[in-house]
Formats: C-alpha cells, sequence, structure tokens
C-alpha cells in the first residue's frame, strides 16, 4: 500500500526563486520574509521614498541648526580655549557609532519607540560633531554646501509627490541637480562668491546627493515598505563601513539595466 501526497498546483519558477519571498536585512544576512519596496506599486514606493528623504531633510535642517547655534555660542565665549569645544567630540563620536550601529544590527529586535529614540539620538549627536567641525574650520563653505545639499534633497522629495514614474533611473538624480544648480544662483550672490569660487560646493554636493540616491535605490531592493528607519540607518553604516557601500555600488551596476537608464518606464496609468 502506497502512501499518496496531495500538493497545491504551483508553478516551478516561484517555488524555485526564494527571492520572491525573501529579502535580506542588514541585521547581519538574516533572512526575513517580506517584499521588498521595488516589488510593490509605485505609489508605495514614493511613499517610502518621500519618507527616508524627508528624515534626511531634517537631519540636515538639525545640523545646519547646531551649526549656527554652535558659531553663536563660540562667538559669545570667545575666551575658551578651542580645545573646550573639542573635548565633547570623542566621546559623542564614539556614541554615535555604537548606536547607529545597534540601530542597524538589532533593528527588528527592537520596539518602535526604541528605533525612534536611538535614530533622535543620533541625528542630534551626529549634528552636534558636524556642526563643531564645521564651525572650527570652514563655517561659510560648511553653510553653503548644506543648503547646496538640501535643495537637492528637497527635489528628491518633491520628486516622490508624482505616481507616474518609479523612483529609480536618472530622472530623481536630474532632479537634484538642476534644483543644486539653480540654488546656486542665489546662494552665490549671498555668500558673495563668483561663478568660479562656487563649482567647488556644487561638485560636492552633487557626489553627497548622488551617494545618497543610489544608496537608497539599493536599500529599496532589500527592504520592506515599513523599514524607513532601517533605510535611514543603512545609509549611515554605508558611509561608515566604505567597503559595504561599495558592494551595493557592485550589486546596483550588476543588476543595471541600460534601458532604464535610456527610458525608465512608461507613466503610471
Amino acid at each position: 500500500m502506497t502512501d499518496s501526497f496531495y500538493t497545491l498546483p504551483t508553478h516551478n519558477s516561484y517555488v524555485g526563486d526564494p527571492s520572491l519571498t525573501r529579502y535580506h536585512s542588514s541585521q547581519l544576512d538574516y533572512d526575513v520574509f517580506g517584499a521588498s519596496v521595488t516589488r510593490n506599486a509605485i505609489p508605495e514606493q514614493m511613499g517610502f521614498a518621500g519618507k527616508v528623504m524627508l528624515i534626511v531633510l531634517g537631519q540636515l535642517v538639525t545640523t545646519l541648526c547646531f551649526t549656527v547655534i554652535l558659531q553663536y555660542i563660540q562667538l559669545t565665549w570667545q575666551g575658551l580655549s578651542v580645545l573646550t569645544w573639542w573635548i565633547p567630540l570623542i566621546p559623542c563620536g564614539l556614541a554615535a557609532i555604537l548606536i547607529i550601529w545597534q540601530l542597524w544590527a538589532f533593528y527588528f529586535q527592537l520596539v518602535v519607540p526604541a528605533r525612534i529614540i536611538l535614530l533622535c539620538l543620533f541625528s542630534c549627536l551626529s549634528s552636534f560633531i558636524v556642526g563643531e567641525i564645521v564651525v572650527t574650520f570652514c563655517y561659510d563653505e560648511g553653510v553653503l554646501l548644506m543648503n547646496l545639499i538640501g535643495s537637492g534633497i528637497l527635489a528628491f522629495c518633491c520628486y516622490t509627490l508624482q505616481h507616474k514614474f518609479k523612483f529609480s533611473g536618472p530622472t530623481p538624480w536630474f532632479f537634484g541637480m538642476a534644483a543644486i544648480c539653480l540654488s546656486s544662483s542665489g546662494l552665490r550672490l549671498w555668500f558673495d562668491l563668483d561663478a568660479l569660487e562656487i563649482l567647488a560646493p556644487i561638485g560636492l554636493a552633487g557626489l553627497i546627493c548622488t551617494y545618497v540616491l543610489l544608496d537608497l535605490y539599493y536599500i529599496m531592493d532589500n527592504t520592506s515598505a515599513e523599514d524607513v528607519i532601517l533605510a535611514n540607518a543603512c545609509l549611515y553604516v554605508d558611509l561608515l563601513y566604505p567597503m559595504r557601500g561599495l558592494h551595493n555600488l557592485c550589486e546596483l551596476s550588476d543588476n543595471l539595466n541600460m534601458l532604464d537608464i535610456l527610458y525608465p518606464g512608461p507613466p503610471h496609468g
């Protein structure tokens, strides 16, 4: 007497492709069941990208506020030694690295309030560190660069308001670069710079915005739509761990389709 087994009719290609039901989180290569952002509809993709960009923009504004406040404090308390301002940087830097690492590595073990608290703590610490460095070495150049980067990030946020095209390909990049170039004309007059002096800040701002955009492309292919805080943490982890960022860039280039570059796709009805 033989046993008979009944199975549901499924397509072989679906069963044999684990990428359809799993994506790798940043949590030390753990496999988490779920669908990546790029497999969702365009409105969900735009919502995810918009939230991540808004968090980045908020962190940039916080850094700008810290920079202006620290500049005012140092001008008020000029009698203090420069070393006095640098003493907190080392413990703040170590604490920021530890916090972002814990948020990234143990993201799925943390409850939502803990994720938000850790992200806020890291944003404040990193804003203080960057602000102190900018105030000490290059205040005017740093404020100019933050404004240029902010214009590019804001353009990315505005791009997510439409639901006809996906958040992929060169179109968001062109939006960001156009916004940087347009804002540079007004900022050049504000900071009293000539056309040649503004080129270096434009190039550096474009490079940073390009990194954020390309890394977000990779993140969207490897996280779910609910993991907005994780996506923001990955942007900093990939920057602090260059080998990981280089790996992501290689993975992104391996999956690159020239047709997607030349034409990102038809409008979504």
